[in-house]
């Protein structure tokens, strides 16, 4: 009862300190509208709802209207989540920043909701409430709730892994084919079945869900190439950005370990201290995963560790965000934490949002 109704408070909260900042916020100067490309709206000046269209939101709402084009920064993004911003007609709405909000909002609402009934039924209650909680309060968790794609790959991966048990494992096999359409870390989760299957758990199943995995990363390459001409132009559009992310990070181990010591600001693109400091409680967290099932941790392993490398820690805020096996565990610690500690936690958590949703609405670095 004690973690319900702490949730329900953190939740009401949170939504109101958004809201009274996002009434109060005087929205993004001309200055730093313009410096992002592509912006809402696409021609003129800023608006009201530009302040819900900075960084990822804007390349979205671009592609959804346009589609992919050859040298063009917006390759470097996934195309589900545009594809569905078209679909549902919200790309060409005057009011689309908002509705995609909204949708976002929705696809986090449906997720939670589903990951607490399967917590409720493993584990326990207050370890389903507390898992919530540790969600609520991650400090980029505010992404769940604009046109982003974590809150679409959260649902994807909620999916994916509570239909795992059931005699229907359809959404399973649905999920594994369109995850790798929505991020550039959905191949990972192809790590799952390959683990369990390496351990002689449903080999059939595991074969054919690993295959669907395939089958999703196969696609998103034939649409970049079916697109822009070249198959590979999604990775090659990283260049455009802010520390040219690229999979040879990884062959450079001692330039990623000289990255992780560059502490510049508390938050910024790079040298951020919220990241860095995201990156340890990640890496602590795996190992209690691991002991919960093998491949919660070999998974949590690949997705945390190819992003911060990769991209050099940045935005490793947001990108973890979507790691539910680590939130899983941290939610089954914060279920035997003093309650006293966790209102600490609630009242630091809305602090560090509150600064980060400000910073996001005045088109300062906030990812």
């Amino acid at each position: 009862g004690g973690l319900r109704t702490l949730y329900i408070w953190a939740l009401v909260a949170k939504l109101v300190l958004l809201l009274v900042l996002l009434r109060l916020s005087p929205g993004p100067n001309y200055t730093a509208f313009a410096n992002y490309e592509p912006h809402w709206p696409e021609r003129g000046s800023a608006i009201w709802q530009s302040r819900l269209s900075c960084m990822d939101v804007g390349h979205y709402l671009w592609i959804a209207q346009h589609g992919y084009t050859p040298d063009n920064p917006s390759n470097a993004f996934y195309p589900l989540w545009p594809a569905i911003l078209k679909i549902q007609g919200i790309s060409a709405s005057s009011n689309a920043p908002t509705f995609a909000a909204l949708t976002a909002c929705a696809l986090w609402a449906w997720s939670m909701s589903r990951l607490y009934l399967r917590i409720q039924k493993r584990f326990a209650e207050p370890v389903a409430w507390a898992t919530l909680l540790v969600f609520l309060l991650l400090p980029s968790s505010i992404f769940f709730w604009v046109g982003f794609t974590e809150s679409l790959f959260l649902a994807l991966f909620v999916t994916y892994l509570t239909s795992l048990n059931r005699t229907n494992r359809i959404p399973a096999l649905m999920a594994a084919c369109l995850l790798p359409l929505a991020r550039p870390v959905g191949i990972c989760l192809a790590v799952i079945p390959f683990v369990e299957w390496l351990r002689g758990r449903s080999r059939p199943f595991q074969a054919v869900t690993m295959v669907c995995f395939l089958m999703g990363f196969g696609t998103y390459l034939s649409m970049m190439r079916a697109a822009t001409g070249d198959v590979f132009a999604g990775f090659q559009a990283q260049q455009y950005f802010i520390n040219s992310p690229s999979l040879s990070h990884l062959l450079e181990p001692g330039m990623v370990v000289s990255q992780f010591f560059r502490f510049e600001e508390l938050h910024s693109p790079q040298g951020s201290m919220l990241d860095r400091v995201m990156f340890l409680g990640s890496l602590a967290l795996i190992v209690p995963a691991t002991r919960l099932r093998l491949s919660w941790g070999a998974v949590c392993l690949a997705i945390i560790v190819i992003p911060a490398s990769t991209n050099w820690f940045l935005s490793f805020s947001r990108f973890s965000i979507v790691a539910i096996p680590l939130w899983v565990v941290a939610g089954i610690r914060a279920a035997k934490a003093d309650h006293f500690l966790l209102r600490v936690a609630v009242g630091y958590g809305m602090i560090i949002q509150g600064w980060l949703w400000w910073r996001f609405l005045q088109f300062q670095w906030a990812s």
